[in-house]
């Protein structure tokens, strides 16, 4: 999504509104449509699952997909399709971390010379 956000109409209300969606459903993966567009492409949001005994995060399951322009849910025939998505995904903290870079916050603690203020956290 990241290399996408030169192209976005508006990419920090577009990237907030995928984060918001992710936070809400507790999904773990975005991908973003190839063919939908390059200002407001729809989304796809997975969810990983591992079998009993499997190593790592698992396989992600795709469990909504949404327009980039309404951010609500389409019909599955617009999103069955596995070439309609980006191979590569974000997760939801990296949609965190991106949506804090677009706002110019860091992720690193400042502390001031007089020792106690945090700033720049996201």
């Amino acid at each position: 999504m990241s290399t996408a956000l030169p192209g976005l109409i508006d990419g920090e209300e577009y990237v907030r509104r995928i984060f918001e969606q992710m936070r809400t459903g507790k999904l773990d993966q975005v991908r973003i449509g190839v063919r939908s567009g390059v200002e407001r492409p729809d989304y796809i949001l997975n969810e990983f699952f591992a079998d009993d005994g499997e190593l790592g995060p698992g396989q992600p399951v795709p469990m909504e997909a949404y327009s980039g322009k309404t951010h609500r849910p389409v019909s599955y025939a617009r999103w069955e399709n596995a070439d309609n998505w980006s191979i590569v995904g974000m997760t939801t903290a990296e949609v965190q971390r991106l949506l804090g870079e677009i706002r110019g916050w860091t992720s690193t603690k400042k502390r001031s010379a007089k020792g106690g203020d945090q700033q720049g956290e996201c």
